[in-house]
């Protein structure tokens, strides 16, 4: 009987061992699945990460950065920068208020925002971005002098700060947006030297402070549009080298 005793195996405290073993090997699993979920989170959502360690950024800091993608998106549909105007663009250390070309305000609501893009004459081919639209303090676009294709985006229209916008001596083609005539605030507009086709607006008489109108050398045609000779403060109307007919407005 004692001999029966020693000889037995240890059955029960091997299968004993197996389990502590099996449940020890199951908890390290879901200790390490856990901290890889947590990794994974983390990695992919850092946004909800430092919204937990920090408060949101200021209305205005959210408004100054937008500016500054819309500002990269305009060099996004450059294909070709020859003298390497943009090059800075993007750089993480300089503010976008100190790329070359742009203008920012300084005072009032328009402080650190866009009020000015100044890139002529630089050999610059591409379209014009559509999401320039969103540079909603914008009041000097000017381009002159490069070579811009496509048409010109109808979205400018949404720039009520808009002063001056100069697309002369580019490859631009297309009509002339009508809703240009909601920059109410627009004075000069120069769109000369470039492949524009189909009439003329006539609701630019909504522009009441425009002062120089250069539509020359394109292929206009139709009737120069009456309603010119209702805007007050016209100064310059020029309109050579198309096929327009009829006579320029008293």
């Amino acid at each position: 009987m004692n001999n029966e005793t020693l000889s037995a195996p240890p059955v029960e405290h091997l299968d004993l061992g197996s389990m502590e073993l099996r449940a020890s090997t199951s908890a390290c699993w879901a200790a390490a699945r856990f901290l890889l979920l947590a990794a994974i989170l983390m990695y992919n959502a850092p946004c909800f990460a430092l919204s937990v360690a920090k408060p949101s950024p200021p209305a205005a800091i959210a408004a100054h950065s937008s500016d500054r993608a819309v500002l990269l998106l305009f060099k996004s549909c450059i294909t070709k920068d020859p003298f390497g105007a943009l090059a800075s663009w993007g750089n993480e250390s300089l503010h976008f208020c100190r790329w070359p070309g742009v203008a920012c305000g300084k005072r009032g609501q328009r402080r650190g925002h866009v009020v000015g893009l100044s890139l002529g004459s630089l050999g610059l081919v591409g379209t014009i971005s559509p999401s320039i639209s969103n540079l909603t303090h914008l009041r000097n676009l000017h381009l002159p002098h490069n070579k811009f294709n496509g048409r010109i985006p109808h979205e400018l229209g949404l720039l009520s700060d808009l002063k001056h916008l100069n697309l002369s001596d580019n490859s631009l083609e297309g009509e002339i947006p009508s809703e240009l005539s909601r920059c109410s605030q627009l004075q000069t507009i120069s769109l000369w030297y470039n492949n524009l086709q189909g009439r003329m607006p006539s609701n630019f008489s909504h522009c009441s402070n425009l002062r120089t109108i250069e539509f020359f050398a394109n292929y206009l045609e139709g009737d120069i549009p009456s309603e010119f000779g209702s805007i007050e403060n016209l100064e310059l109307l020029n309109l050579f080298d198309n096929n327009l007919n009829g006579s320029l407005p008293p």
